[in-house]
C-alpha cells in the first residue's frame, strides 16, 4: 500500500470519528491550560486556542474537500442571516441569466444544432445570378439542372424542387397545403429519415406519391399508424401517401406539409412544351448538391460555373449567368443568423451588467462585515482563507441566481418564441434541453466569480489593525472601496449605453420601416386565395373564366364595393419576375437584361388596393384573352428606361410577346416591407392566366364575417374549389415585419432592464457615498451651508463616474453599432439623434436616481450627524 493511500485512508478514518477526536483535543488544551494556571507561569499562555483547533483538525479532515463543504455550510448560514441581501443578488443575477438562457435556447436549436440530414456539412445550394447584378440569387432553369447534374463530378448528386400549393378534400373538411415538387435525387441527396415509411425514389420522378408532415399526419390521420398507403386528395388528384416526416422536420421552410414529385406538371398535357420543363429562361427551381468526399464548396463553385459558361454558350437564353454556392446551414439560417447573435450579445451585456450591479451590492455588504472578517484574520485566518470563504458564497449565490435564472428563462423563452417569425427555421425543437443546462450552469459559475472577485479583493486587501482601529471608531468603507465603486459604476453606465443605443437603433429603424410607403392603402382590404387546378382547368380559358366567375359572385357581396386578383400581393407574396426589353430599342447583353415582377391582373386589383394612376389607364373589360397585348408599367420602371420619354404607346417585350404600354402606376412594394423598390409590370390576367391568384376586395365588413359568403361566392362557380379563411391585409403587413418587430421588441426589453440596473446602481453608490459622508454633511450645514448647494454638492460628486462611464459607452458603441447594419432600415449605425437621446435619457435618469440620496443628505440634523461620527 502506498503512503498517499494510507493517508488517505488515515484521513478518512479520522473523519468518521470527529467528535470524539474534538472532545480529546479540548480534554487536553483544558489540561494544558490548568497546569499553566496551576505553576502560576504569569508571563507563559498556550497561545491563539482556536488557532491550535484548526490546524489538529486540518490533519483530521480530508482537505480541501472538507474545507469546501465547511465554507458552503457557513456561506448558506450567512445569506440566510441576511435574506434581503439574498434575494436582491440572487434576483439580480437570475435575471441576467434568465436572459442569457432564454436567448442561448434558440441560438442553439436554430444556429448551433446540426441539421437532421445524413451528413448535413456536405450539402450546398446552387444558386444564379446575372453577371450585371452578381450579388442576387437566383433559381436555376431545370435544363440547366439537368445538365449540372449529369455533367458535375465534384458533387455526388444534385437536385431541384419548386413550391405549390395544393387544396386538400376529405371528411375533416379543406385545407390548404405547401408543396415541395422535385427531381429525382432531391430525396437521396438530402438524406433525410422519415418516421415512417419512405420519401420518393429517383424513379418516382412522375409519379402521384407523396410524404407527409408530421403535422399533416395528425390534423388529417389523427397520427394513424396505418396512413402508408393511404390516398389524399390534392387539388381533386388522388397521391398516394409513402412516408410521413418527424415533428420539427422542415425543408426547406416551417410551412411546408408536403413532399413529393414533378407529377403535378409531368402529367399535363403537352408536358413537353411546358415551360416549367423544358425553358431555360424560366429559372424556377431551387438547387440542393452533396459534395463528394474532400471536395470544398468553392470547389464545386467553380465546376459547376465552368458547365454553366458551356451551357450558355450553347443556349443564349443561359447566357450570362454566375454561380454561387452556399452551405445548406448558412442558407437556411442567412435571413436570421445576424439578428438572434445580436440579441445573443445583447443579452450577455445585461448579464455583465446584472454582475456589476451585484458587485455593488456586494461592496455594500463587506463594509458591513469589515469589523467580522478582520476579527477572523486576527484570529489567525489567513487571507487566502478569507478569500476562499467569500469566493465560496458568491459562488452559492450565482448558483442561487442560476437556478431562478432557469425558471426565468423558461418564461422568457416562451415569450420569445411568441414574438420569433412563423419561418424562423427549428422553432419546435426550442427547449431547456441539457446543452441549455449546461450553459445555465457555466454562466452562473462564469457570473460569481465576475461580480465576486473585485469586492472580495477590495475588503481583503485591508491592514487589519487598522480596520479594527477605524471600526471602533464608527468608520467604514476606505479609499479602496470607494475607487472601486467609482469604477464600478462607470462599467455599469458603459455597459446600460450601449445596450441603450442598440435599443434605441433598432426601435428608430422599426419606426422608419412602418412608416415607410407601402403604394397601397391596405385599410379595408380583405384578401383571400383562390387555386383553379385538376382536369377542369388545364386550359387558360378555363382558367380565366373560372377566376372571373368568382370575382363577379364576389363583387356581388353586400358591402363589397370593388374586387380584382392577381397572381403577387403586397407586402411580400411575389409569383416571379420576368426579363424583358424595350422594342426599337439594341438587345442587351446577356446576364445585363432589365427584369421586373410580372403581374398578372384581372381589373378591378389596382383598385382594391388603390394604386395610384399617375399616367393612362388600368385594366377593363376590353382587355381579353383576344385583344391587342397591353402592360401597365410601375413609376420606377418609367424613371429607370423612360427617363425624358412618354412610355405610353410603347412597347415592351415580355417572354417574346411585345406588349403596348397603356398606363403607368404608383411603385408597390411586392418583396418585403423595407427592400428596394423594383419595377413592376402589369399584364392582363385573360392574357397570361394562372392556376393560383390571390383575391383582394374592399369592404368595410371584418374578414371573419366573409368567410361564409366567399364559400358561397367559389362553390356556385365549382363546388369543389376551397380557399383559407379570409384575412385582412393590414394583418398580412403587420405579418411582414415580425422579424424587426422581434428584434425591436427583445432590444428595447433589454434596454429599459439595463436603464433599471444602471439606475439602481449609481442610486446606491451615491446612497452610500451620502452614508460615508454624514458627519461631514452636518458640519457643513452646522457652518452655514445652503441645503440646495448640499444636493448639487453630492450630485456633482457622483455624476463625474456617470459621464465617464457615458464617454466610455458611447465609444463603444460607436464601435459595435456596425453590426446592426444588416438589421437597420432608413438609418446609420452612427445615427446621431439615437446617441443624443440615449445621452438625455441615461443623464437624466442618472440624475433622477441620485436625487433622493441628495435630497435626503441635505435633510442631515447637523446635532444627530455629527454625535452619531
Amino acid at each position: 500500500m502506498t503512503t498517499g493511500l494510507r493517508e488517505l485512508l488515515a484521513r478518512l478514518r479520522d473523519r468518521l470519528q470527529r467528535d470524539r477526536l474534538s472532545a480529546e483535543l479540548d480534554e487536553e488544551l483544558r489540561y494544558h491550560q490548568a497546569l499553566l494556571e496551576r505553576d502560576r507561569i504569569a508571563d507563559r499562555t498556550i497561545g491563539n486556542i482556536t488557532h491550535y483547533k484548526e490546524e489538529t483538525r486540518a490533519m483530521w479532515s480530508l482537505g480541501l474537500t472538507d474545507d469546501l463543504l465547511h465554507d458552503v455550510r457557513y456561506a448558506v448560514r450567512v445569506l440566510q442571516r441576511d435574506r434581503g441581501f439574498t434575494a436582491a443578488v440572487v434576483l439580480t443575477i437570475a435575471l441576467g441569466i434568465g436572459a442569457n438562457t432564454a436567448a442561448f435556447s434558440i441560438v442553439n436549436a436554430v444556429l448551433l444544432r446540426p441539421l437532421p440530414y445524413r451528413e448535413s456539412e456536405r450539402l450546398i445550394s446552387v444558386w444564379t445570378g446575372p453577371v450585371g447584378n452578381p450579388s442576387d440569387r437566383n433559381p436555376a432553369a431545370l435544363p440547366d439542372l439537368r445538365d449540372w447534374e449529369r455533367q458535375a463530378k465534384t458533387v455526388t448528386g444534385i437536385a431541384g424542387y419548386g413550391f405549390n400549393r395544393f387544396d386538400i378534400t376529405g371528411n375533416n373538411g379543406d385545407y390548404q397545403a405547401r408543396a415541395i415538387q422535385s427531381t429525382r435525387s432531391l430525396y437521396d441527396v438530402l438524406g433525410a429519415t422519415p418516421l415512417l415509411g419512405r420519401m420518393p425514389r429517383p424513379e418516382e420522378e412522375g409519379a402521384p406519391v407523396v410524404t407527409i408532415s408530421y403535422r399533416l399526419w395528425w390534423e388529417r390521420f389523427g397520427g394513424a399508424s396505418d396512413v402508408l398507403g393511404k390516398q389524399l386528395v390534392m387539388s381533386h388528384q388522388p397521391y398516394t401517401i409513402i412516408g410521413v416526416m418527424p415533428a420539427g422536420f422542415h425543408f426547406p421552410s416551417p410551412d411546408i406539409d408536403l413532399w413529393g414529385t414533378l407529377y403535378s406538371i409531368m402529367s399535363l398535357p403537352n408536358a413537353g412544351q411546358n415551360p416549367w420543363l423544358t425553358s431555360r429562361s424560366l429559372h424556377g427551381y431551387r438547387t440542393l448538391a452533396r459534395l463528394a468526399p474532400g471536395v470544398t464548396a468553392q470547389q464545386a463553385e467553380v465546376e459547376i460555373g465552368g458547365i454553366q459558361r458551356r451551357i450558355g454558350a450553347e443556349f443564349p437564353e443561359s447566357d450570362g449567368m454566375l454561380i454561387h454556392v452556399q452551405s445548406v446551414k448558412d442558407d437556411a439560417v442567412r435571413g436570421v443568423a445576424r439578428g438572434l447573435w445580436t440579441v445573443f450579445g445583447a443579452a450577455g451585456l445585461i448579464l455583465l451588467l446584472a454582475c456589476v450591479n451585484a458587485a455593488h451590492l456586494l461592496l455594500e455588504r463587506m463594509a458591513a462585515r469589515t469589523r467580522e472578517l478582520a476579527v477572523r484574520r486576527a484570529l489567525g485566518a489567513d487571507r487566502g482563507r478569507v478569500l476562499r470563504q467569500l469566493a465560496t458564497e458568491s459562488v452559492v449565490l450565482g448558483l442561487l441566481g442560476g437556478m431562478a435564472g432557469i425558471a426565468f428563462a423558461y418564461a422568457a423563452m416562451r415569450a420569445l418564441l411568441g414574438l420569433a417569425p412563423a419561418d424562423m427555421p427549428r422553432l419546435e425543437t426550442v427547449a431547456i434541453d441539457l446543452p441549455t443546462l449546461g450553459f445555465a450552469f457555466g454562466a452562473s459559475l462564469l457570473a460569481a466569480v465576475l461580480f465576486g472577485v473585485a469586492p472580495a479583493l477590495v475588503r481583503s486587501e485591508r491592514d487589519v489593525h487598522a480596520t479594527l482601529r477605524a471600526q471602533g471608531k464608527g468608520a467604514s468603507g476606505g479609499t479602496h472601496g470607494n475607487r472601486a465603486r467609482s469604477w464600478l459604476m462607470m462599467l455599469e453606465v458603459a455597459f446600460a449605453v450601449v445596450i441603450l443605443v442598440g435599443a434605441g437603433l433598432m426601435l428608430r429603424s422599426f419606426a422608419e420601416l412602418t412608416s415607410s410607403p407601402l403604394g397601397v392603402n391596405p385599410d379595408g382590404v380583405v384578401v383571400a386565395q383562390l387555386s383553379v387546378v385538376g382536369t377542369r382547368y388545364q386550359s387558360d380559358e378555363a382558367k380565366t373564366q373560372a377566376v372571373e366567375q368568382v370575382l363577379s359572385n364576389i363583387r356581388a357581396t353586400p358591402g363589397v364595393t370593388v374586387a380584382g386578383a392577381s397572381t403577387s400581393m403586397p407586402p411580400s407574396r411575389i409569383q416571379q419576375g420576368e426579363g424583358f426589353s424595350i422594342v426599337g430599342e439594341p438587345a442587351p447583353q446577356p446576364g445585363h437584361e432589365p427584369s421586373a415582377i410580372f403581374i398578372p391582373a384581372t381589373r378591378g386589383f389596382i383598385e382594391a388596393l388603390r394604386i395610384a394612376l399617375i399616367r393612362g389607364r388600368t385594366f377593363d373589360t376590353r382587355d381579353n384573352a383576344t385583344s391587342a397585348a397591353v402592360v401597365v408599367i410601375s413609376r420606377e420602371l418609367a424613371r429607370r428606361y423612360f427617363t425624358n420619354v412618354d412610355p405610353l404607346g410603347r412597347q415592351l417585350q415580355l417572354s417574346g410577346v411585345p406588349r403596348t404600354i397603356v398606363g403607368v402606376v404608383d411603385d408597390v412594394v411586392y418583396e418585403g416591407v423595407g427592400s428596394p423598390i423594383r419595377p413592376v409590370v402589369y399584364v392582363p390576367f385573360a392574357q397570361n392566366p394562372f392556376a393560383g391568384v390571390w383575391i383582394a376586395m374592399r369592404t368595410a365588413a371584418p374578414p371573419a364575417t366573409l368567410t361564409a359568403p366567399l364559400r358561397d361566392a367559389f362553390h356556385r362557380v365549382d363546388p369543389e374549389l376551397s380557399t383559407r379563411a379570409p384575412v385582412g391585409l393590414e394583418s398580412m403587413v403587420s405579418d411582414s415585419v415580425v422579424r424587426p418587430r422581434f428584434h425591436a421588441w427583445i432590444l428595447g426589453s433589454f434596454g429599459a432592464l439595463a436603464l433599471l440596473l444602471a439606475s439602481v446602481g449609481v442610486y446606491g453608490v451615491i446612497a452610500y457615498a451620502v452614508t460615508q459622508r454624514r458627519a461631514e454633511i452636518g458640519i457643513r450645514i452646522a457652518l452655514g451651508a445652503p441645503r440646495g448647494s448640499v444636493i448639487s454638492n453630492v450630485l456633482r460628486g457622483g455624476m463625474v463616474p456617470v459621464l465617464v462611464g457615458l464617454t466610455m459607452g458611447l465609444a463603444a458603441a460607436a464601435a459595435g453599432s456596425r453590426m446592426l447594419a444588416g438589421l437597420l432600415y432608413g438609418i446609420a449605425p452612427t445615427d446621431a439623434l439615437t446617441y443624443v437621446i440615449v445621452s438625455v435619457v441615461l443623464v437624466a435618469t442618472a440624475l433622477a436616481a441620485g436625487w433622493l440620496p441628495a435630497r435626503r443628505a441635505a435633510r442631515v440634523d447637523p446635532l444627530i450627524a455629527i454625535r452619531g461620527d
